[in-house]
Order: C-alpha cells, then structure tokens, then sequence
C-alpha cells in the first residue's frame, strides 16, 4: 500500500514539471498574483524539450510494522509532444534496490529487482492521473488548486502553494470504480473480483486524502526550480495512518538527453496495465 503511494507521489512530481507549465498553455486567464506567476512560467516554459528530475520521496506509517520507507529518484524527460514524452529514471529504495524504468514508442518499461523486464503500453493521456506524465498535466492540478498563494520573494525565486481539491480525489475514485459493476464484462469472475476489489481499496484511500504543492520558480527564467508534494490519509487500507513527501529538483534545461532502451529489454515479458485511475508508474512493481 505504501509503495502504490510512493509511486503516486512519483507520477505528480514526474509531472511536476509539467505541472510548472511546459509545453502547455494556461487555460484561463490569470486572476489572482500567484496565478500571474503560474502563467508566465507556463508561456515560459513551452519552450522546454528535456529536463533532468531528481528528489526524494519518503512515507511515514506509524501503525504499521514498517514505520518508514523512502525512495532516491533520477529521471531525464524529453518532451516529444504535448502528449507524449520519453523518459529513463532509476528509483533507489532505503534498501539499495533499484528499479530502472524506461517510456519510449508508446511503452514503458520496467527492471524490477524482484519482477525482471516487464513491459506495458503507456495509458492514455485522458487518464487524469497518466496525463500527469504528458506535457498537458499542468491543467490537471492547477484547475483542482483551492488556497493558491504566492509568498515573498527570497533570493530570486517564487514560492508558490496550493491545496489540491477534493474533486480531484473524486475524479481518481471515479476512474478507478468505472467498468467494475457487475453488469460489466471482464476475462474471468476472478479478474473482475480482483478488479472490485482493487477498486474499493481506491476508494478507501481516496477518501479523506489531503494534499499540498509547493513550486518554486526562478524569477529571472521563470523556469521551475522544484516542486514539493505533502500528502495525508487518515485510517488507510491496512497501514492506517500515513503522511507521505516528495521533492523533485528541476535542472539541466534543454540539455542534449537520448533515451536508449537496454538491449536486455527488447524481450521484457508484457504486463496488462491495471485498473485507471490507479495512481502508479504503469510497471514499475512498487
């Protein structure tokens, strides 16, 4: 449960830099001063092709056997189009596992420590949660936003926050629900029990779900400099109480970056991709 949290967390500051604006334009007019900010780094931003992301992502359980776990990541974007992107990232555990995932021609692939080569095809970008990882994710976030402030200037940067609404939440719940009444169709009785189930499991995570975002900006550029995720569940699944972080660092801009695929790939063993709405890393095994 925590690890599907962790990798939700990845999805969004993943897309956090795409959530600072690049490749898309704002989709209403700017009111109030942090959405000024939001805006002009949005315009500045679509001029960005690759990015290097790196951060940390931690999950505090104190019910649970398991109190902590974190994660070291290091990614490198380019941005193919408004709705696509190639990516290489390795995420490093508290352990010292790693996990290297690869997105390139419509797939993303995974080498899991425990798992091997998996491959699965990308989701589609009218996933609310997937589009995060396309250059049209900003809207997914920012149109949510409730409490959006923008602090003093400190040392050249822009410091703006916001809340994530509860209709986002709802959005996700929506989408993992959809398609497991019993009227629909499904491989097996099986399949469409485990997918009820996994759906139900959404949903008591979703519910009561709180979450913070913090962007910083570069006043000078107007390019982000990184973005902070705060999450809070209260009586989760299994874990019960949870509190979850993550930090990703923006760099690099418009650097030279070529995602190549390892040959060791070209034969991962293909996966179904799970329930939408599921927020995860499609393979990543975490």
């Amino acid at each position: 449960m925590k690890k599907v949290v962790i990798v939700s967390l990845a999805v969004l500051m993943i897309g956090a830099i795409i959530a600072a604006g690049c490749g898309s334009k704002a989709t209403k007019s700017a009111s109030s001063p942090a959405q000024q900010v939001l805006e002009k780094s949005q315009a500045k931003m679509q001029d960005v092709q690759t990015v290097k992301i790196t951060g940390k992502a931690n999950v505090l359980t104190p019910q649970s056997e398991v109190k902590k776990e974190s994660y070291d990541f290091d990614a490198s974007m380019k941005i193919i189009s408004k709705d696509d992107v190639e990516m290489q990232m390795v995420a490093k555990d508290s352990a010292g596992k790693t996990t290297a995932v690869y997105m390139l021609g419509g797939y993303v692939y995974t080498n899991d420590p425990t798992t091997g080569w998996t491959k699965q095809k990308a989701q589609s970008s009218g996933n609310a949660t997937s589009s995060l990882l396309s250059p049209s994710g900003i809207t997914e976030l920012s149109k949510y936003a409730t409490n959006m402030k923008l602090e003093p200037v400190r040392g050249g940067t822009y410091t703006v926050s916001f809340d994530v609404g509860s209709k986002y939440f709802q959005l996700l719940i929506d989408q993992a629900t959809a398609g497991t009444d019993t009227g629909s169709t499904s491989p097996s009785g099986e399949d469409q029990k485990a997918a009820q189930q996994l759906a139900q499991t959404m949903k008591d995570m979703m519910t009561g779900i709180q979450m913070g975002v913090v962007y910083k900006i570069d006043k000078n550029s107007m390019l982000a400099q990184s973005s902070t995720i705060n999450m809070s569940m209260k009586g989760a699944p299994i874990v019960g109480d949870m509190t979850a972080d993550m930090t990703a660092n923006f760099s690099d801009y418009n650097a030279p970056v070529t995602v190549t695929l390892p040959p060791e790939a070209q034969n991962a063993r293909e996966v179904q991709p799970g329930p939408s709405g599921i927020p995860s890393i499609p393979g990543l095994g975490l």
